[in-house]
């Protein structure tokens, strides 16, 4: 019985030898997740990534796969983005690069304008003022773009202080 919930604990016959083929078979699942890639399977490509992004910080697997830095884990949510967008699952990929975004992958432009095409593809122009706003930090001084959208959409609120402030950047 489990002293937390009171519950009866059941224990699989088969759970460690479950948890130690995960373990062993985590990197082996990266180099699958960019095989499926390169082979144009980009719906499992995208699964196989989720998987890569997920796993280590399962709770069953805690203290037995090395957590990876945010950083990793990020740029993995990237390419799973790019996958799904690949298989022209829009939804998916904007949801995958906003992780990746929120993970930190934030240092190359493509992680701003792949979930940006994504969000104007679904014609969500709250996430594309989101990804917008986001991007300016990293980026706004090197693509006008990003600050175009904000102006554009302050200027068509009528919101004339806020379109100025960031026409003075």
């Amino acid at each position: 019985i489990d002293k937390k919930t009171g519950l009866p604990k059941i224990k699989a016959e088969y759970t460690d030898k479950i948890y130690k083929l995960l373990v062993e078979n985590y990197m082996p699942l990266n180099n699958m997740a960019s095989t499926l890639h390169q082979a144009n399977d980009y719906e499992n490509a995208a699964k196989c990534y989720d998987l890569c992004a997920s796993l280590p910080f399962e709770p069953y697997l805690k203290g037995k796969i090395q957590e990876p830095a945010d950083t990793i884990v990020g740029e993995i949510r990237f390419w799973q983005g790019v996958a799904y967008w690949q298989a022209t699952k829009t939804k998916d990929a904007l949801e995958a690069f906003k992780k990746a975004i929120k993970l930190g992958y934030t240092s190359k432009k493509e992680a701003f304008d792949y979930p940006l095409s994504c969000a104007v593809e679904l014609k969500d122009y709250d996430e594309i003022l989101n990804i917008a706003k986001a991007a300016i930090p990293f980026f706004g001084k090197q693509d006008t773009q990003y600050v175009g959208i904000l102006i554009n959409h302050y200027l068509y609120e009528k919101k004339f202080d806020l379109a100025s402030q960031y026409l003075d950047q």
